[in-house]
């Protein structure tokens, strides 16, 4: 027998096996049940009648009004600080020293990237930038000023 044809006989046997099984299974999960037997219980009223006996409790709404959850009290609003109390808080330098240049005039320029703002800026000693003012400009170095705090950036030799 050609094996291509005894593949194919063996596949069109296993698919049809398959099948069966799927119908099999379908018929006993869709076949019906036997009614279960319930007992109803009888849903009558009884019929008692209203007795005047003080035997039985009363409901007081006393017992509703009932303080259950303490709620602490509210705490008093918060005083203003001193003075002498408070700390500038300053944001830390972001500006990165890229490179220091000289211009064609001689005047040395620090080249600053700024992330915030995504942008490179030119600047000469005593200009203003990022809130501080650069103070001195000196290979490889830069000395950024805010009153009486510095910041020294230097650049790092590519390499190591």
């Amino acid at each position: 027998m050609d094996p291509m044809r005894a593949i194919s006989t063996r596949t069109w046997l296993t698919r049809a096996a398959a099948a069966l099984a799927a119908l099999a299974i379908a018929a006993w999960a869709y076949y019906p049940l036997a009614p279960a037997a319930v007992e109803r219980p009888d849903l009558a009223p009884d019929t008692v009648e209203p007795s005047d006996d003080e035997s039985h409790e009363t409901w007081s709404a006393a017992a509703f009004a009932a303080t259950i959850w303490h709620t602490p009290p509210k705490p008093e609003a918060p005083t203003e600080p001193e003075p002498a109390q408070t700390i500038a808080r300053r944001e830390p330098l972001k500006l990165q020293l890229i490179a220091i240049v000289t211009s064609d005039d001689g005047t040395r320029l620090a080249a600053l990237y700024d992330p915030d703002s995504d942008a490179l800026h030119l600047v000469a000693g005593g200009e203003p930038i990022g809130g501080f003012t650069v103070e001195e400009i000196e290979p490889p170095r830069v000395v950024l000023a805010r009153g009486r705090d510095r910041h020294t950036m230097t650049l790092e030799r590519e390499g190591g």
